[in-house]
């Protein structure tokens, strides 16, 4: 154990922006999807991320719900993103990424924007030509 005074406080200060980034990515993905969080909404948002979740969602979203139950987290936006905040977190460190936007966001040339999926997609193109 450290006995570094600072170094408690940078590592409260990277948790609370390791937050701040998985929120702002699953709140866009929620507005770029039209999707207002629910249960569907969560597990779109995981089926649309197998990068992070891997394609067996199902475990992590019994995984949330037995973690909401040990800690008596509500089920929202806030708790949701508590959750997956470290695993986000990894995959923004394993990608390099400082600042901005989530890769998947943006989409490449080679892949869609993470909210444009096979159940949503024009839907959710169709609700951002209006917006």
């Amino acid at each position: 154990m450290s006995t570094d005074p600072g170094q408690g406080a940078a590592f409260q200060s990277s948790h609370v922006e390791s937050i701040r980034r998985c929120a702002q990515h699953v709140r866009l993905w929620l507005g770029a999807t039209g999707l207002g969080y629910s249960g569907a909404a969560r597990e779109a948002f995981v089926r649309a991320h197998p990068v992070l979740f891997g394609r067996a969602y199902e475990v992590t979203l019994r995984g949330y719900d037995r973690w909401r139950a040990r800690r008596a987290v509500a089920d929202t936006v806030d708790g949701f993103v508590r959750y997956i905040a470290g695993r986000h977190e990894r995959w923004i460190s394993v990608n390099r990424l400082i600042e901005g936007l989530a890769p998947c966001l943006i989409g490449t040339a080679n892949q869609q924007p993470c909210w444009i999926t096979p159940n949503l997609g024009a839907g959710a193109q169709t609700r951002l030509r209006a917006a």
